[in-house]
């Protein structure tokens, strides 16, 4: 019964903030600002996310920028390594 009770105070709390979201209150969705894919307009970033999510060779460098095939996907276009 108390999971139930948790479970219903969850879906009320959801509710009421898709109301405030709707009516000027936070935004219901925020972009993530650091995603670990580098610096770049937003086609290159949508490129090289793309290029990291098809590569089996995915990795992430001592930084932590992302990298693919054995590249360096956050520091440079896709294609010119």
């Amino acid at each position: 019964e108390a999971a139930r009770e948790r479970a219903a105070v969850r879906e009320r709390e959801g509710a009421w903030t898709r109301v405030r979201g709707i009516y000027g209150g936070a935004p219901l969705y925020e972009r993530p600002v650091a995603r670990r894919l580098g610096e770049g307009s937003a086609a290159e970033i949508k490129d090289l996310e793309a290029a990291m999510l098809l590569s089996p060779d995915s990795r992430a460098d001592a930084d932590g920028v992302l990298s693919a095939s054995g590249g360096l996907i956050g520091r440079h276009s896709v294609g010119q390594e």
